[in-house]
């Protein structure tokens, strides 16, 4: 089974403990209201996430050697450090993936060659114009097996800025099978209304089995906008504070004199 992930910018959209706090706390009586609500809002959210793209802004599957746009450190030889699209397993034992994470081929880092200990190779997609109203997602597949598995990041270029909103060090996958491949989905909602690069950077490590890997990479803006962590804490604690001034009211109301 492929792993999924979802971040929101350097957070975790949904913490694994958030079900087990909420039945727990949802026992109290006076919360059960409070818990009940917060479930109902979850729910629309995760609706609201997993629904399809209104727009597709980028979506690449890596069957060229170079796709269309893209630029930086492609190679066409596994004799050659840098990143190579691959249909089968890597040149390398007992690193890459064994196969694409969908379709035919994937994009990987060949790490076999002089380059030092961590020498970077990069590639970057062309310019994605970020609409200024809803929701806009990058969301990819990332495989990274090798003892020597070194660092992989994901960067993006403003024009004002460059920010990088996912880093992972070191071997992330326990093999280079097909159901290792991990997804991810990583928020674009601070570059509204501005024209971004993606670079995807592998810094190689002590020795070639270091071979990372992406498939899949697509950038997906939909219409409504998806609630944030931040404002995920708000309103769980406004229907908090909801639940428990509800709850007072009816316990210390006056009695009716009729």
């Amino acid at each position: 089974m492929k792993v999924k992930h979802m971040e929101i910018g350097k957070s975790h959209l949904i913490s694994r403990t958030l079900p087990i706090f909420l039945i727990s706390f949802g026992k109290k009586p006076i919360m059960k209201k409070f818990v009940l609500s917060a479930i109902i809002y979850l729910s629309a959210s995760l609706i609201l996430l997993a629904q399809p793209c209104d727009q597709l802004l980028l979506s690449e599957s890596f069957t060229a050697a170079q796709p269309s746009g893209w630029t930086g450190d492609f190679n066409t030889s596994v004799l050659v450090e840098g990143w190579l699209t691959e249909s089968g397993p890597t040149m390398t034992p007992l690193t890459g993936p064994e196969g694409a994470f969908m379709g035919t081929h994937y994009l990987y880092m060949e790490t076999s060659g002089p380059a030092p200990v961590n020498a970077s190779f990069s590639v970057s997609t062309p310019s994605i114009s970020i609409p200024g109203t809803g929701t806009t997602t990058l969301s990819l597949a990332y495989l990274m097996y090798g003892a020597d598995m070194g660092t992989f990041l994901i960067v993006i270029n403003s024009g004002t800025a460059t920010d990088t909103i996912f880093t992972r060090s070191g071997q992330q996958h326990a093999d280079g099978s097909i159901d290792s491949w991990e997804e991810i989905t990583l928020s674009l909602n601070d570059y509204k209304n501005a024209s971004i690069a993606i670079t995807f950077i592998g810094m190689k490590n002590i020795s070639g089995l270091s071979d990372m890997a992406i498939d899949e990479v697509q950038v997906c803006h939909i219409n409504q906008t998806i609630p944030t962590l931040g404002q995920w804490g708000v309103i769980i604690l406004l229907l908090l504070l909801l639940s428990i001034a509800i709850v007072g009211i009816r316990q210390f109301a006056i009695p009716s004199l009729s």
